[in-house]
């Protein structure tokens, strides 16, 4: 019995070491984040779009599926917030906003971060103040360089999950809904 459950515990432990697949996610809001918005705009690189390897059309249908689920509406005319998204296939090094908990004095510092081959970046910038509201990445999406589209799909629903604020309008309409 016991070299059963030893040998159990040895293919376990082999099984999980073979994953390399195992997604590496990170979100947060930045200092001072208000929760005051309605629209939103992809920002588009036409650049980087012509590149049909880096599969921009399935990131943007995520976005568009995940933003309009949380009741916003696209428009190109003075949005409320601009949507920037980029893939990375080679390591970068990442500035991030963390709480700061040892010291009391300060609410938030500068971590910065690096990230392995293969990583999806997505951050909102609200449009009035000009400045980064909200930041997400997901590490490891395609270590071998090649982006796969489930893995690309998955891994950007898994980064916007991070996002958790619904628009003005969703929010007055769940308020009607529940009062009656």
């Amino acid at each position: 019995m016991k070299q059963f459950l030893f040998v159990f515990a040895v293919m376990g432990v082999l099984c999980s070491a073979c994953n390399p697949k195992s997604l590496v996610i990170h979100s947060g809001y930045a200092p001072n984040y208000t929760h005051l918005y309605n629209t939103y705009c992809i920002a588009f690189d036409p650049i980087t779009a012509q590149d049909t390897t880096l599969q921009h059309d399935i990131i943007t249908a995520e976005i568009n599926r995940q933003m309009q689920l949380r009741g916003f509406q696209y428009t190109t005319e003075q949005p409320d917030v601009l949507v920037f998204y980029s893939l990375h296939p080679d390591k970068i090094k990442l500035n991030t906003y963390v709480k700061s908990y040892r010291y009391p004095d300060v609410d938030y510092v500068v971590d910065k971060t690096f990230l392995r081959k293969g990583t999806l970046l997505i951050q909102f910038q609200d449009t009035f103040m000009n400045k980064t509201v909200w930041q997400g990445y997901a590490a490891r999406v395609s270590p071998e360089g090649f982006f796969d589209r489930k893995a690309i799909r998955t891994a950007t629903r898994n980064v916007l999950l991070g996002y958790n604020t619904f628009s003005l309008t969703y929010q007055a309409q769940n308020r009607e809904r529940s009062s009656y």
